[in-house]
């Protein structure tokens, strides 16, 4: 995976492989919103440019995502991604440190399964699983 972007607290950083055509955002730490949001727009951003329908967001690293910014994606964001980058496919890496952030991460996962949007959401152990679900795909 080559680094495209990481925040100045290095709580977010975004990569991607040309070869499998995956693009990833990682968070680390307590993301605040301004980041989690400036993440999650230059991600899109990219993933038009390189015009990648394969996107990892990896939460293993993550202790916490503000819950104004999961709300955000649920209601603005993920409907907005989906007519811009028209069908994904998304893997969720869970959180290793934090209970309380998977819980939330499935929920927001629910959440946009209930929008009805064309989008094909899993989640995997670790990034080489997630890379290879993805390959499959």
């Amino acid at each position: 995976m080559f680094e495209l972007f990481i925040n100045e607290e290095k709580t977010t950083k975004i990569l991607h492989d040309s070869t499998r055509r995956v693009i990833m955002l990682k968070f680390s730490g307590s993301v605040k919103v301004v980041d989690y949001k400036h993440s999650m727009e230059l991600i899109l951003k990219l993933a038009k440019e390189y015009q990648y329908h394969k996107v990892i967001f990896d939460l293993s690293d993550a202790e916490s995502t503000p819950a104004i910014g999961r709300a955000w994606f649920v209601t603005q964001f993920g409907p907005r991604a989906y007519r811009e980058i028209g069908n994904m496919i998304v893997c969720m890496l869970l959180s290793k440190r934090s209970a309380f952030q998977n819980k939330a991460s499935e929920l927001v996962v629910k959440s946009m399964q209930a929008l009805k949007l064309n989008i094909t959401i899993s989640f995997e152990e670790d990034l080489d699983a997630a890379l290879e679900s993805m390959a499959q795909s």
